[in-house]
């Protein structure tokens, strides 16, 4: 009869060659204090490099994410992170 293999922890994959870091900052959004500034001040400027394809997709501010059209911005403005991510701006206090 065989031994019985040892369970090991699955790790990360074909991916093992990142670091944490790499991993972290891919999926990254911007902070709340930077969103704030920029929902406050109007000062949310679009990439002037962007496509005519990126031009026509919709743009949630509060989240800094883009969407293939209205009906999937509409679906994730009534979701649990987009409602949290409203109510965090709207109670920060920035310091001065």
């Amino acid at each position: 009869m065989r031994a019985r293999r040892r369970a090991r922890h699955k790790g990360i994959g074909k991916k093992r060659n990142l670091k944490r870091g790499t991993r972290d900052l891919k999926n990254r959004t911007k902070d709340i204090d930077q969103i704030y500034e920029a929902v406050m001040k109007d000062e949310m400027e679009l990439d002037v490099e962007a496509s005519d394809n990126e031009s026509k997709q919709a743009y949630c501010k509060y989240c800094d994410r883009y969407f293939t059209d209205d009906a999937t911005l509409q679906s994730h403005k009534r979701g649990k992170d987009h409602k949290k991510r409203v109510k965090d701006v709207a109670k920060y206090q920035p310091m001065d």
